[in-house]
């Protein structure tokens, strides 16, 4: 592992610590920018686990005056193919003092793109309207439903909600890189249950990126970027092999890292690529 590097790493296998380092000490939470998005996906399956929602609900039953809100489902929103006005946000509008209501505002009587299902596209915004479904079912805020049934639960204590950043439900959460590996169990069995079946080697959705290798899965990840900050997590399930990796340099190689540690702990080739 680069000495230079800057930020935490945890690796476990089979359940157990294999790889620990942590630059700033265990308990420094990074910012985890889209990961919040894997966050927010495990909230609506765990609601729609206690019968609160289910992922055919249009869009129009939570915003009834969302422009073609009867042609968007929650499944639309959750696999980035919703056809939902593009934000064209720039880095200088990060950080705001927009609301949630506020962004969701700006686009409600936005026309579409294209007909829902009909393509990929990637959306922030998508994750702040499943932010406020999260509202609309739990009556709480997003921040505080996420805190009481996900985060206290799992013993996730240095985990929170950045309200400074403007990417509502998207990309505001912070958390340690323990924190995060507690949770990764507790979402992924529940997010390969409603992806269920996929044929493509390569899908994104529910704030997962799936990579098949003929007929199993090989792997499971998510990244996340924010101007100065890069975040990680990949899970190889028939390895029983997870990594985090959180970190405060965003020219820093993260695949390569996994990489390295992978060599070294199964010593052979783990093939890890984010660039599909």
């Amino acid at each position: 592992m680069n000495p230079n590097f800057s930020g935490s790493v945890v690796v476990l296998q089979d359940g157990k610590l294999v790889f620990e380092s942590h630059k700033c000490g265990p308990n420094t939470p990074y910012p985890l920018a889209s990961i919040t998005k894997s966050v927010i996906a495990s909230a609506i399956l765990q609601l729609e686990s206690h019968g609160k929602l289910q992922l055919g609900d249009t869009l129009k039953q939570y915003m009834p005056d969302f422009l073609n809100g009867d042609k968007i489902t929650l499944h639309h929103l959750l696999t980035h193919t919703a056809g939902i006005w593009k934000e064209t946000q720039g880095p200088e509008q990060l950080y705001t003092s927009d609301t949630l209501m506020s962004l969701i505002e700006s686009i409600k009587q936005k026309p579409l793109r294209f007909e829902p299902g009909a393509k990929f596209e990637y959306s922030n915004l998508g994750f702040s309207l499943l932010a406020y479904v999260i509202e609309c079912v739990s009556g709480q805020s997003y921040k505080s439903y996420v805190l009481d049934h996900i985060f206290t639960p799992l013993g996730m204590h240095n985990s929170r909600f950045n309200s400074e950043i403007n990417l509502k439900g998207s990309g505001d959460l912070y958390a340690t890189a323990q924190d995060l590996m507690a949770w990764l169990d507790w979402h992924l069995s529940k997010l390969h249950m409603a992806q269920g079946c996929i044929d493509a080697p390569f899908h994104y959705g529910y704030g997962e990126i799936l990579v098949k290798s003929q007929e199993e899965v090989d792997y499971f990840f998510q990244d996340g970027n924010l101007p100065g900050f890069q975040s990680l997590y990949v899970h190889y399930p028939h390895r029983k092999l997870t990594f985090v990796i959180l970190c405060d340099d965003e020219t820093a190689d993260l695949s390569a890292l996994v990489n390295d540690l992978g060599w070294r702990i199964c010593a052979e080739s783990i093939h890890f690529r984010m660039d599909w």
